[in-house]
């Protein structure tokens, strides 16, 4: 806060100490330099709109992958947390970038107008500049803040999901493979292939019986 209000007071005597040209050309000057900073103002408001946007995207597909994994979590395996803590680092970065200071758009109105409403006009234009011009580096510094933040939390995503992807493919095929196996082969029980194995060892007795009894 106190190198904003430094670097505010130095553009001032910046301004204030430069070589005065006639009283027209300081006036059209100034006209421009306010419109332009205007504009600037309206196009970063436009970039962190989008920015913003972008961000709740990625927040809503960090919810519907959530909601997948656990719903699938029988399916997946083993390994069906893995993507958990990916969608959990890079949520924690988009909602970083979300709940931040809203833009700065200079002096409200009513304020610019009591404080110079008494002093001449093109005084009040250069405080005016000034005021638009911190409006404008403050903002650019937060958007490139919320910029670094969502190209983490992509990154970060991509990563994960592909690191839980491979885990997930590893640990799949032997399982698959393990129920390929045992379908071929029927596998049983333990306690169900005793219980079947008794049962043919008594009805081959019950067999050689009937065979004894015939030949007597």
């Amino acid at each position: 806060m106190m190198r904003r209000i430094v670097a505010r007071f130095a553009r001032r005597i910046l301004v204030w100490s430069q070589p005065r040209p006639k009283e027209a050309d300081r006036g059209a000057i100034l006209d421009a330099s306010l419109r332009l900073a205007e504009t600037q103002l309206l196009a970063q408001s436009a970039d962190e709109t989008s920015l913003d946007g972008r961000t709740m995207g990625v927040l809503a597909f960090n919810g519907a992958l959530l909601v997948s994994d656990i719903a699938a979590k029988t399916l997946l395996g083993t390994w069906w947390w893995a993507p958990l803590p990916t969608v959990g680092v890079a949520s924690a970065l988009c909602l970083r970038s979300i709940f931040v200071d809203g833009p700065d758009l200079g002096l409200e109105a009513l304020t610019f107008y009591t404080t110079f409403g008494g002093q001449l006009s093109l005084l009040g234009r250069e405080q005016l500049l000034v005021e638009l011009d911190d409006a404008f580096n403050g903002n650019a510094k937060r958007i490139r803040g919320k910029s670094r933040f969502l190209r983490a939390a992509l990154a970060i995503l991509a990563v994960g999901i592909a690191v839980a992807a491979l885990l997930i493919a590893i640990d799949r095929p032997s399982k698959v493979e393990r129920h390929h196996v045992c379908s071929t082969r029927q596998c049983a029980h333990p306690a169900d292939a005793r219980a079947g194995s008794g049962r043919i060892w008594a009805a081959a007795r019950r067999s050689w019986r009937h065979s004894q009894q015939i030949a007597a």
